[in-house]
């Protein structure tokens, strides 16, 4: 995998194992809350990996802004400084504003630092609303409807959007998201499992990707569950002539009771 698609598995780890510290939600990270966060994260960053590559050009290349977050009054913080960087309005007007470039600090990598912004930008309640009624963002993504989440960061003033009215810019939003999809859960089904809800106990990353020790972890249950396979063979192997028996019926039938065996 390559571009997107290949920074989506090291995303995908920091968010669901950050989840509860950044959300305050103790349960796991929904898949379809996932799938909306990275599908966000790629419309608006390209899934841009601190230290990396990703959609951002000039002084935040390699920034890890996921979400294209601001810095309020320039303020740096514990786990990023502040860039200026020139954008434009949808009439086109130009125009500079200053977002988070992510560092170390904190305890944190500065990958780890991106999420966790991230995700607590998403989940922290916002007071400037365009209507007070409509739920949050944070409640609509943990729905995993690409409506009602690319509704509720408009309600928020997260994006203007394309169009004459708010229906338009709403409903074109919904279709950036929408378009990643499919691609992403392909990604999520390697990772995880087909359909699998994510875990941080069940990923199964590519050497390299997310957090060290998790895909250290990952990667080495495969070579332990073969490492215990060929012990319970050679075992049976021994056992067997021991007996006086034949091996080969011996290590089939040890493989099957342990489930080996299909």
């Amino acid at each position: 995998m390559s571009g997107e698609e290949g920074r989506i598995p090291a995303v995908a780890e920091r968010l669901v194992r950050l989840w509860p510290e950044a959300t305050g939600d103790s349960g796991p990270m929904p898949r379809g809350a996932l799938r909306l966060a990275l599908s966000q994260a790629w419309l608006e960053s390209r899934v841009a990996e601190a230290g990396g590559e990703g959609g951002w050009k000039g002084a935040m290349v390699g920034s890890g802004n996921l979400g294209a977050i601001q810095c309020a009054r320039n303020a740096a913080g514990e786990g990023f400084d502040c860039v200026t960087y020139s954008d434009k309005h949808s009439d086109g007007t130009p125009y500079s504003i200053t977002f988070r470039y992510y560092k170390e600090g904190g305890g944190h990598s500065a990958g780890d630092n991106a999420a966790l912004d991230f995700l607590r930008h998403i989940a922290t309640p916002k007071k400037l609303l365009r209507d007070p009624s409509k739920p949050q963002s944070f409640e609509s993504l943990k729905t995993g409807d690409p409506r009602a989440f690319a509704e509720s960061l408009y309600n928020q003033r997260y994006y203007e959007g394309s169009g004459s009215t708010d229906e338009e810019r709403i409903a074109g939003y919904t279709r950036l998201l929408e378009a990643h999809l499919a691609v992403i859960d392909q990604v999520l089904d390697g990772i995880y499992g087909a359909g699998a809800e994510p875990s941080v106990a069940n990923a199964m990353l590519p050497d390299g990707g997310g957090d060290p020790d998790v895909v250290g972890r990952s990667s080495l249950l495969p070579a332990l569950l073969i490492g215990a396979g060929a012990f319970v063979v050679l075992y049976a192997a021994v056992d067997s002539f021991s007996k006086g028996s034949s091996p080969f019926d011996d290590i089939k039938r040890a493989l099957a009771e342990r489930q080996l065996l299909r």
